[in-house]
């Protein structure tokens, strides 16, 4: 039998599928936010501050939390993801509302869970934007599969751990 070189079995080497979500309003995620923003703002009123720096400080945390829940639950915002594409070769583009696209790489640290998940993507310009995914907001076998692409293969930060690591000493 004989073996072909490495860049032969390269070529057949199997590409991740695309991931293609088209984003909804989610119940799950408006009642997660409405709750912390919730206990936050009771806390803060709650506390021995004085009553301007309470009300103050509980203004903030409502402005901050509606802002959430509508960009990131309810997609209200003219910001807010609708659709979210994920290529084989590890790119990803965001369409929010307006149809303005956002295209980058998502960073490693993705936080996974069976209910939510919580992406960070770069763009090329070294803008971030933020992507909260839950269950209820896409199909149910759209959502398995980021999920599962997501703990398979996750994203790399392009061999810097890799470079960090043949630095360190060698043990004998």
């Amino acid at each position: 039998m004989q073996i072909l070189p490495m860049s032969w079995w390269m070529l057949f080497e199997r590409l991740p599928p695309l991931i293609d979500l088209a984003l909804r309003p989610s119940r799950m995620l408006t009642g997660l936010l409405a709750g912390f923003y919730g206990a936050a703002i009771i806390a803060a009123l709650a506390n021995g501050l004085p009553l301007i720096v309470r009300v103050l400080l509980a203004l903030v945390l409502g402005g901050v939390g509606g802002f959430w829940i509508l960009s990131h639950a309810v997609r209200y915002s003219s910001s807010s993801v609708e659709r979210f594409v994920w290529h084989p070769e590890g790119e990803c583009v965001l369409i929010d509302r307006r149809g303005r696209t956002f295209s980058g790489r998502i960073e490693p640290g993705a936080w996974v869970s069976p209910g939510l998940v919580v992406l960070q993507i770069r763009g090329s310009t070294w803008r971030r934007r933020a992507l909260v995914v839950a269950y209820d907001a896409v199909d149910p076998t759209a959502f398995r599969r980021l999920r599962m692409r997501l703990r398979i293969s996750p994203p790399s930060s392009s061999g810097m751990v890799r470079k960090l690591l043949h630095r360190l000493p060698k043990h004998r």
